[in-house]
């Protein structure tokens, strides 16, 4: 695959390995649990930062999962996530923030892994829960993607300190009072 995202060019191969483990044929409805993807060959092209490892490598393991192949399609997932790296995703960044050679130094994390609960649906991305954590630094979301609007919380730690960006409508809010609390609290209420 390969996208061009805000003046950077983003590439790599993604592999699915689709299970399909029980559900109604009939109805469309399929039990997709077992199932992974996986994100090798990752290469990043900005005016800042460049990225590119062959070993580098990203993987979905899908826990829980259910699809609609209908329409409105519906796909939800309880998944683990492990990469072996965050470099890609400081070398984008990087790239939208300008050259901070500090800011890809305190991103870079080895063997990251977490969680994520996402659904979707009715051209919406719901994303009820997604965190990576480790001993320096965690990163989390939570939030809807539509076709023009961004609503959610993104949570950052690094150390001992940590904050939150809040968007809502398009307004953009950081805080770094009580953030882990508020990204706890934080519900995609509009959750189907």
């Amino acid at each position: 695959m390969r996208s061009r995202v805000n003046d950077q060019e983003i590439s790599g191969e993604l592999t699915a390995d689709v299970k399909i483990v029980g559900g109604v044929p009939k109805k469309m409805e399929f039990d997709i649990s077992g199932s992974t993807l996986s994100l090798d060959k990752v290469g990043i092209a900005g005016k800042q930062e460049n990225f590119e490892d062959q070993s580098w490598h990203a993987r979905l393991d899908i826990h829980d999962g259910s699809a609609v192949w209908k329409k409105p399609t519906r796909v939800k997932i309880d998944a683990s996530v492990t990469m072996s790296d965050t470099r890609p995703l400081a070398a984008i960044l990087s790239n939208q923030r300008g050259s901070h050679g500090w800011l890809e130094k305190v991103l870079t994390v080895d063997d990251v892994h977490g969680q994520a609960r996402m659904t979707v649906a009715q051209e919406q991305i719901i994303i009820s829960h997604a965190l990576v954590e480790s001993d320096n630094i965690d990163v989390g979301a939570k939030g809807i993607i539509q076709n023009r609007t961004r609503d959610g919380v993104f949570y950052l730690r690094y150390k001992k300190l940590d904050g939150i960006l809040k968007i809502k409508d398009g307004d953009r809010n950081f805080d770094v009072l009580g953030a882990r609390e508020k990204f706890d609290g934080y519900s995609t209420d509009n959750e189907k």
